[in-house]
């Protein structure tokens, strides 16, 4: 009971700790959106690098707060079953001779070989437990090598970040991070001012993870690449749906400014 207390109040902290920092980034994003002026650029800059770093934060406690409710999970259905053992071990009659020895069993001693301990019972919760402990291992290495990439954008490596991206969902194409991985290669190929490149990584975030925090941000980025590449009224077309599908967000402000701009 107390480690189920203890969790609950893990994941009600994540889930605090998340809302804050996202009021932050808004704070933040809504000061870049008004401060656009040529004489406010060394503040945008450090805006900008602030907002990515309480962006990363954010992203940290979404997957700490998942981690959270896995293992919540996984503590129930364990005490589920745990439950249904001794239910059914309770309902089971006892066998009317399971304590009563024979006149036979007491003159005659056996001559027979103990027969080998049965532990297949046993074999299927070591393999799970072993399994585990691989998935367990697997996924520090996999936030190892994720934050390894992302240190090196955030340092404006943005060469070594595509390289580091670009690795990273070769080996963990479905982890935990991949959706992250995925937006952030697009990030650095965009300040690279490859767009073409750039379109073809965002439009995968929200064509194969549209529930992503990132798919928001990944569908603004979609319409800007549209523009920078020309077309036009492609970018129009998609500024105008992030409007209708994000109503009242940070993404949908910044889609109807641009679209006032290019109209």
């Amino acid at each position: 009971m107390k480690l189920i207390l203890l969790l609950l109040l893990s994941v009600n902290i994540a889930q605090a700790n998340e809302r804050n920092l996202q009021l932050r980034v808004e704070r933040l994003e809504r000061m870049m959106t008004q401060n656009s002026d040529q004489q406010f650029l060394p503040r945008l800059r450090m805006l900008q690098q602030e907002n990515q770093e309480l962006r990363e934060l954010i992203e940290q406690q979404s997957y700490q707060y998942q981690q959270l409710q896995k293992k919540m999970r996984s503590l129930y259905e364990d005490m589920d079953r745990r439950v249904m053992t001794l239910e059914t071990a309770e309902n089971q009659p006892l066998s009317p001779t399971a304590n009563t020895a024979t006149p036979e069993s007491v003159q005659q001693p056996s001559n027979d070989v103990a027969s080998p301990v049965d532990n297949s019972a046993a074999a299927p919760a070591q393999d799970m437990a072993k399994q585990t402990q691989i998935d367990e291992e697997i996924g520090y290495q996999e936030q190892i090598a994720y934050q390894k990439a992302f240190n090196a954008l955030k340092g404006m490596h943005y060469g070594q970040a595509e390289a580091a991206f670009t690795s990273f969902l070769g080996v963990y194409p479905e982890g935990e991070y991949a959706h992250l991985a995925q937006y952030w290669l697009a990030e650095s190929v965009y300040v690279q001012r490859k767009f073409n490149q750039a379109l073809a990584y965002y439009q995968k975030i929200t064509e194969k993870y549209p529930e992503s925090p990132k798919a928001p941000d990944a569908w603004l980025k979609t319409g800007i690449c549209y523009f920078e590449t020309g077309n036009i009224e492609k970018a129009r077309k998609i500024f105008s749906q992030i409007m209708q599908n994000y109503p009242a967000t940070t993404v949908a402000n910044q889609a109807e400014n641009i679209l006032k701009r290019i109209q």
